[in-house]
């Protein structure tokens, strides 16, 4: 079937499962995962964030995090403060060197719009489509996780098991 015929969803899907490989690709030259960018991008955004408030934000389950997390801590991108009895308690913080490396992914994914260009009419309709179907993303960090929204996947980090984070 030629992709003029295709109906929009499938589209969107193939085009976003097209970036996915195509991020997770520039990533893994960094030897990080796309989750492990999204926590690092998270913290770099301000203060110290607790294990329920980073996975509130990524929409994701403890039990997810906790193995992202670890490798990340492993690999010296991440670091925690707090009490190790009090998980509550437990701050999570990017590193210098996880600073690092957010700077070199940014720098590549910069490149990567420079050469691929950038469409913002394309951003525009996504983001509208977006909120049609129900997440606001402002509204919804205040929320559980939704059905709709793709959590964080830990099926790349297994078949990258090596790699960090």
């Amino acid at each position: 079937m030629d992709l003029a015929q295709w109906p929009t969803n499938r589209l969107l899907n193939t085009a976003a499962r097209l970036t996915e490989n195509t991020s997770t690709d520039l990533f893994r030259s960094l030897d990080i995962t796309p989750s492990g960018m999204a926590v690092l991008r998270v913290l770099s955004q301000g203060l110290a964030a607790s294990r329920s408030e980073l996975g509130q934000k990524l929409r994701v389950r403890p039990e997810t995090l906790a193995k992202l997390i670890e490798r990340l801590q492993h690999g010296g991108l991440i670091a925690q403060s707090g009490s190790v009895r009090d998980q509550g308690d437990v701050r999570l913080r990017i590193t210098q060197e996880g600073r690092k490396l957010l700077d070199r992914a940014d720098a590549i994914e910069e490149e990567q719009e420079r050469t691929l260009g950038s469409d913002e009419q394309l951003r525009a309709e996504l983001i509208s489509r977006i909120r049609a179907l129900g997440l606001d993303t402002e509204a919804d960090q205040k929320r559980t996780p939704l059905k709709l929204v793709p959590k964080i996947s830990t099926q790349e980090d297994t078949s990258r098991s090596s790699a960090t984070g």
